[in-house]
């Protein structure tokens, strides 16, 4: 068994995201500046009431992600080894940019719920409910989402963790093999089908697949040929059909 050290990297609210955070917000305020000399008691409630519904957003994302992520790494044994994937300084400009774009989206949207309160119809409770509190929540868990994502595979001494969600024993797992089309990547069946396909750096093949023949077994030769599917395993979109 490769040993590996058990360090674990995954994206974290840093100083740079603060960063971000307090440009959107400092921008933003200024704009809004003449609006908030104007606000009456009404108008902060309605902005505290968006807060919560921020917030609840939040906890949702917590609930699905966060908490189910914990409970998996708490049982996933030691870290055996991480594929990293080969990122551009373009790829991290997008990222910070978009991240920006979602702030700036949530605290505008913020201010234009104070703005348009009074046009809303309040009869029309499920457009009232749609712009004040699900469209808020939704924003909030897809900023959470964005910022926390981890699309990062990680092998761990009991299982393999991909997509930022999804988890199989290695008990689960049927068969592997390496694509004929694309060499460097790693496909994965589990329950008789395809269930992940894998980027994996040159440099890492090895290492992966030393990983995996210990621990699931066979080797690419043995599990498929010529990058076909085994004939008891069905891919992905068959599922679907």
């Amino acid at each position: 068994m490769i040993d590996l050290p058990n360090v674990e990297k995954r994206p974290q609210f840093q100083l740079r995201h603060v960063g971000v955070v307090v440009f959107v917000a400092a921008i933003a305020l200024a704009i809004a500046a003449p609006w908030l000399r104007q606000w009456t008691a009404t108008d902060w409630l309605i902005l505290l009431r968006f807060v919560g519904c921020v917030a609840v957003g939040a906890i949702i994302y917590l609930l699905m992600y966060e908490l189910r992520y914990q409970h998996i790494r708490r049982n996933a044994g030691r870290l055996l080894a991480s594929v990293r994937t080969s990122g551009s300084k373009y790829g991290k400009i997008a990222y910070y940019f978009l991240g920006a774009l979602l702030a700036a989206s949530l605290f505008f949207f913020g201010l234009l719920q104070i703005e348009s309160h009074e046009h809303l119809p309040q009869s029309d409770l499920f457009t009232w409910f749609l712009m004040q509190c699900l469209i808020p929540m939704q924003l909030s868990y897809q900023a959470c989402f964005f910022l926390r994502r981890d699309s990062s595979t990680r092998l761990y001494e009991n299982g393999l963790y991909f997509g930022g969600a999804q988890w199989f024993a290695w008990e689960q797992i049927d068969h592997w093999n390496w694509s004929s089309v694309a060499p460097d990547k790693l496909l994965i069946y589990a329950h008789q089908m395809q269930v992940a396909a894998i980027d994996v750096l040159p440099q890492q093949r090895e290492e992966i697949e030393s990983i995996l023949g210990d621990r699931c077994g066979g080797s690419p030769s043995s599990t498929a040929e010529n990058g076909k599917l085994p004939p008891d395993v069905k891919p992905i979109d068959a599922e679907s059909h």
